[in-house]
Order: structure tokens, then sequence, then C-alpha cells
């Protein structure tokens, strides 16, 4: 029908209804290869492709909550400083090899990707600094 743009889709009574996509991906609890043994975290690293809004999650050890949160834009933005307002606003870019502070002690990690910005969005790379200790903490 003419009119109706990509993101848009006609429900059963003919009307006219705007999509709304959610991405969510989440990793299995990663033991970078060394399950007994614990890690040292300082940073991770996230490099995307695209202006999507999006939200990093992370935890540690089997804990349900999560001890990271941080509010992300794609790597094609021109990041904080940018918008309306240059001292706030924008978002923390992930198109550069910047780190992101996240000092944790742990044997598992679980990192979780969350969006629901109707703009392309795609995830090239994420990684976690750290060094691995003995088993012992």
């Amino acid at each position: 029908s003419e009119g109706i743009c990509e993101d848009s889709f006609i429900n059963d009574t003919g009307a006219e209804v705007k999509e709304t996509f959610t991405m969510e991906v989440t990793t299995p609890w990663l033991s970078f290869g060394k399950p007994n043994n614990v890690k040292t975290m300082d940073y991770i690293n996230i490099i995307t492709d695209g202006n999507a809004k999006f939200t990093v999650k992370a935890a540690c050890d089997m804990v349900s909550d999560w001890q990271l949160n941080l509010e992300m834009v794609g790597g094609s933005m021109p990041g904080f400083g940018s918008g309306i307002n240059p001292f706030y606003g924008g978002g923390l870019i992930t198109g550069t090899e910047q780190l992101c502070e996240f000092p944790q002690v742990f044997m598992y990690a679980k990192f979780h990707f969350e969006s629901t910005d109707n703009k392309p969005l795609r995830i090239i790379r994420y990684g976690a600094f750290y060094k691995t200790g003995g088993i012992r903490r």
C-alpha cells in the first residue's frame, strides 16, 4: 500500500501499526577457557557499526543482578557531547577502541546487549581485558 513505511504493518482491523523492534542478545556464562581460575577484569571493549542506542549489561559469578549497565550508541554516531546540549547527551560511542572500566574479580562472566531503537546496529566485536590468576580468590 502506498504511503506505508517499511517499519509499519497493517493489523487485522486494517489500521497501520508502527513496528517496535527489540534486540536482545545474551551470552552464556563465559569462563574464558579456564573455568577454575580466578580472573581480574579491568576493562571491556565493544565495537559496533550503526547509529542505534543500546544498553550493555554484564554480570559475574552466576549472580542474577547485572553489575554493569551502560548506555551506548552505535559506532556511526558522533557520541558523547553531540546533540542539542553539547555538554550532555549522545552516549558512549562504540566505533573506536575505547575501553570502559569494569573492575571485577570473577570466575565466570555474562554479557547482555539490548536495544529498542529502530535504527541499524551491528555488534562487530566485544571483549574483556583481564588477568588470569590461580584457583583461589
